[in-house]
């Protein structure tokens, strides 16, 4: 017993949708992914260097608030880095 849609096989039907999927949102994510990954990686060095700074010159209440971005730099910069893995660039040829 097998599913038909328009004379289509749900095997070819999932294929077909997958395929649109991929092709008008894959450089989408790579592209966003891309953006994670340089937001994260920035948020990560200014936490580093403004929250260690701020706790080595003593100053322990603007380091309590710089300190927190560090982690949110780093999953953002991983979070980045899988959707620019698993979404394909645009390909013009």
């Amino acid at each position: 017993m097998s599913l038909r849609v328009n004379g289509l096989s749900e095997l070819s039907v999932c294929r077909q949708l997958a395929s649109n999927t991929r092709d008008s949102q894959g450089g989408g994510v790579h592209r966003l992914g891309t953006y994670a990954l340089i937001l994260g990686a920035l948020l990560t060095v200014l936490g580093l260097l403004l929250g260690f700074g701020f706790l080595l010159s003593g100053n322990e209440a603007l380091a309590k608030r710089f300190l927190p971005v560090i982690p949110i730099g780093f999953l953002s910069a991983f979070v980045g880095v899988v959707m620019t893995l698993l979404g394909e660039p645009d390909r013009h040829d």
